[in-house]
C-alpha cells in the first residue's frame, strides 16, 4: 500500500509539472504567419552570406588579377634587363673574339725550325686553313 500511495504522487507529480511548464513563444500562435516569418528571415540569412561570398570572391578576383599585372611587369622588366645584358655580352664575346684572332694571326709558330724534314713537310702540308679550298695561302 505505501509503494502504491509513493508511486502514484509520484506520478502526479511529473503530470502536472509538465501541465505547469512554460509554453515556447511560437506555440499557440498562427502556424502560417510564423512559418512565412521563419522562412523570410531565413531566406534574408542566406541573401546575406551569398551576398558576403560574393564580396569575398570578388576581392580575391581583384587581388588575382593585380598579382596577374604585377607578375607581367616584372616579366617585361625582367626580359628587358635580359635583353640588354645579352647585348652587352655578345659585344664583349665579338671583341674578345676579335683580339684572340688578332693574336693568333700576329703569333710565330714555334715548332716551324723544330723537328725533322719529314716532320717539318707534313706539319707545312696539313697546317693550311680550313676555310682556304683552292690552295691559295
Amino acid at each position: 500500500m505505501k509503494n502504491s500511495l509513493l508511486l502514484a504522487s509520484i506520478l502526479s507529480l511529473f503530470i502536472y509539472s509538465t501541465a505547469f511548464a512554460d509554453k515556447p513563444e511560437w506555440a499557440g500562435k498562427d502556424k502560417s504567419k510564423s512559418a512565412a516569418d521563419s522562412m523570410e528571415q531565413f531566406e534574408d540569412e542566406l541573401d546575406k552570406k551569398h551576398k558576403h561570398k560574393d564580396k569575398k570572391a570578388n576581392k580575391a578576383k581583384h587581388d588575382l588579377d593585380d598579382d596577374i599585372d604585377d607578375m607581367k611587369k616584372d616579366k617585361t622588366n625582367k626580359a628587358k634587363k635580359d635583353k640588354a645584358l645579352d647585348d652587352l655580352d655578345s659585344e664583349d664575346k665579338l671583341k674578345g673574339l676579335e683580339k684572340q684572332r688578332d693574336k693568333k694571326a700576329s703569333q710565330e709558330r714555334k715548332e716551324l725550325g723544330k723537328g725533322s724534314e719529314q716532320g717539318q713537310a707534313s706539319r707545312e702540308q696539313h697546317s693550311k686553313k680550313w676555310w682556304k679550298f683552292w690552295g691559295d695561302e
